[in-house]
């Protein structure tokens, strides 16, 4: 029976069904009529020609009037066999997080025989979306998707495919979906850098975070948390600055606005390196000396640039590693090792890298 509600389409979902039967099937056997395809699967003829037509197409089987459909003697390689692996990334330019974590990717797809398939979704859902239909619609064995944003809400569409194909998400855990999670010990990166200001003598440690229910930004606020209250630290609203966005702008004005109202902190705890650049061109703008008045330490190794041409202070996470992994995760799926719907979590540790900020 194939599945109505599916991103896949009915010819589509038919063609891989009878394709990994005729490759149990000797060359030259006598393979089911359209009648019989129509009855087994209950489905109109149109779909079981189309099939058909696209294997046939492919050299997989022949037809030979008023005899029937065979078999095929072709030998399937073992690219063809596998397919391809699709990476759903934001833009892989635009940091080397992103750009790790698709080589990561890569250097595992080519290690295991699959073919990888790029998709830059500059975080825009409805693009992402239509890149899952034609993925789906194609020989993709499965998915890898990576997201920067801080919307829970952006991931919604993902658990309509969870249930059809192979997914690894990265760097965020969707507990409630039906896939595979590959994150860092965001608490325990978020505790080590605040325990390092602490450390250095700040009294004042701010957090600098969206708030939005994400578990990378949930997990980072309570490992802040954490070493604050261990070490009897103030944890006040005032210490506590939540943009909209994890980006530059919205890490600049949060800042700005902190300082006109006096909050009072010598350190900031940035969840992403990218609001520490814009909370850096804040403080700038203020005459505020780094390191020497105040410290600040990002989050993701990102190496963005700021105007005290100092290299940021950050948590690093395995980049190279989570997209590896991700893909270990799919492969244990490909093999049958566990169901499609399964979901298993890889969390990996992070490294507190101190620099000069």
């Amino acid at each position: 029976m194939l599945k109505e509600k599916n991103y896949i389409p009915a010819f589509k979902q038919l063609k891989g069904t009878l394709l990994d039967r005729i490759k149990e099937m000797e060359p030259d056997t006598k393979f089911q009529s359209v009648r019989a395809l129509r009855k087994e699967f209950n489905t109109s003829q149109a779909t079981v020609d189309k099939a058909l037509y696209e294997l046939e197409s492919e050299g997989f089987i022949w037809k030979e009037p008023g005899k029937g459909t065979f078999v095929a003697d072709r030998k399937i390689s073992e690219t063809e066999k596998k397919g391809a692996i699709a990476l759903i990334i934001p833009q892989i330019n635009i940091s080397s997080f992103f750009a790790d974590i698709a080589q990561g990717a890569e250097n595992k797809i080519f290690e295991l025989g699959y073919q990888m398939v790029l998709c830059s979704s500059f975080e825009d859902t409805r693009r992402e979306k239509e890149y899952i239909k034609r993925l789906l619609q194609n020989n993709t064995e499965g998915i890898v998707y990576v997201s920067s944003t801080s919307e829970p809400d952006s991931y919604l569409h993902l658990d309509e495919i969870a249930s059809q194909i192979p997914l690894a998400v990265v760097d965020v855990a969707l507990k409630n979906f039906n896939c595979d999670y590959v994150t860092t010990d965001d608490e325990a990166g978020a505790y080590e850098a605040t325990n390092h200001l602490i450390n250095k003598g700040r009294k004042k440690i701010a957090i600098l975070t969206v708030s939005r229910d994400t578990s990378t930004m949930v997990k980072r606020f309570e490992g802040y948390k954490k070493a604050l209250l261990e070490n009897g630290m103030p944890l006040g609203k005032k210490l506590m600055i939540n943009p909209y966005h994890c980006d530059f702008a919205n890490g600049y004005e949060s800042v700005k606005k902190a300082l006109d109202s006096n909050f009072g902190a010598d350190a900031l705890f940035c969840a992403s390196d990218n609001l520490a650049a814009g909370a850096l061109q804040a403080l700038y703008e203020r005459n505020i000396k780094i390191p020497e008045e105040f410290s600040i330490i990002g989050y993701g190794d990102l190496n963005p640039s700021n105007p005290y041409n100092l290299p940021l202070s950050t948590v690093a996470q395995p980049a190279m590693e989570m997209g590896k992994k991700a893909i270990e995760l799919l492969n244990e799926k490909f093999e049958k090792k566990r169901p499609v719907s399964s979901c298993k979590e890889v969390i990996l540790p992070t490294k507190l890298k101190i620099k000069q900020t």
